[in-house]
């Protein structure tokens, strides 16, 4: 699958490439986040870590998906240069997977900031169970950047 021409990586990355992250932290009838800032504050932060997981996901599976046919973030133009050859193919898989990290070593970087703030904020158990998520999807990217533990789908 190819990204269209009228999309660019960061808009897809940012929609529907990256929210599949989710955060279940309130109890029920009482949303955790309580004044304006604190509420903008965990939006960015959820932002930002979707895209890195997203990112970091495909990181863990260009080959795979390349395989099976599947858009990854390497697909997008801003990562294509013209090659030639399959040593010229994986080194530019290899190129792109670093461009690639580049970005979710910048998304890494927005999260820890953006978080730092509300933290201050924030009841303690609400902080360390948003502290908690955001250490376990950053590991579980860790992981995944090793090795490719997606399921591979049969043709």
């Amino acid at each position: 699958m190819k990204p269209t021409a009228a999309r660019t990586f960061h808009s897809w990355v940012r929609g529907t490439g990256g929210f599949h992250t989710s955060c279940l932290i309130s109890t029920e009838g009482k949303f955790c986040f309580q004044d304006p800032m604190q509420r903008y504050l965990a939006n960015d932060v959820k932002s930002h870590l979707a895209s890195m997981c997203r990112i970091v996901g495909d990181c863990g599976s260009v080959l795979r998906d390349r395989d099976e046919e599947n858009l990854n973030s390497a697909d997008f133009s801003e990562f294509t240069k013209p090659s030639d050859g399959e040593d010229a193919k994986a080194s530019d898989a290899q190129n792109k997977i670093r461009s690639l990290m580049d970005i979710t070593d910048y998304e890494r970087a927005c999260v820890v900031a953006t978080f730092a703030k509300p933290r201050e904020k924030l009841p303690k158990g609400i902080r360390s169970k948003l502290e908690l998520f955001v250490d376990v999807a950053m590991l579980y990217g860790e992981i995944y950047v090793e090795r490719d533990i997606g399921v591979t789908v049969s043709k």
